[in-house]
């Protein structure tokens, strides 16, 4: 990541995050706007005080605001997620260079990148068409991993961890939707 730019402490933040994970299987979303932040949102059976505060306590003593979209968490899982699949498929067969592995890593590139996009377009209807273009490339990427373990160019034990944090993005992804579209309804009711 670049240095200079603030950023959430990410060890903090998904310690208390996976221990939510592992509790109820929910999922997290990381929004912010330009002046504040209200950035990550559980989606979990616990009320949204329990697991909204203890998120909200690492992001507190981070010191970080949401001013762009490299203060998303759910960029910067994946923006790792990316450097995951260019390392698992650096060992895929040289006649799958053009071809599978070029699909892949074409499908985790676009994750982020449209994140970005939509985050820096500043305006929530366009925020919430990106998202869900970064989700379509989710399934996109988990479809091509199911496809490259068919294949068996990889160990169901090397994808685990990939494939657990594809799920946590587009869990991340879809709460952040959510999010986005009743703050749209709440909006045009007012």
């Amino acid at each position: 990541m670049a240095v200079g730019f603030p950023r959430v402490n990410f060890i903090e933040v998904m310690t208390c995050t996976m221990n939510l994970e592992m509790m109820t299987n929910g999922g997290i979303a990381a929004l912010g706007n330009s002046s504040y932040s209200e950035d990550i949102l559980p989606c979990t059976h616990f009320s949204a005080t329990d697991s909204y505060g203890c998120i909200m306590k690492a992001i507190e003593n981070s010191g970080v605001s949401i001013k762009s979209y490299r203060d998303l968490m759910v960029w910067q899982i994946a923006i790792d997620l990316v450097t995951d699949i260019y390392k698992l498929t650096q060992f895929f067969p040289a006649e799958e260079r053009h071809g599978l592995v070029n699909q892949m890593r074409r499908s985790a590139v676009s994750i982020p990148c449209n994140i970005a996009e939509g985050k820096a377009r500043r305006s929530s209807a366009s925020l919430l068409y990106f998202l869900k273009i970064a989700q379509g490339s989710i399934a996109e990427l988990q479809t091509q991993i199911e496809i490259a373990q068919q294949l068996q160019y990889t160990e169901h034990y090397k994808v685990k961890f990939i494939w657990q944090k594809t799920e946590s993005v587009s869990k991340m992804l879809y709460v952040l939707s959510r999010k986005i579209e009743t703050h749209q309804k709440v909006k045009k009711n007012d």
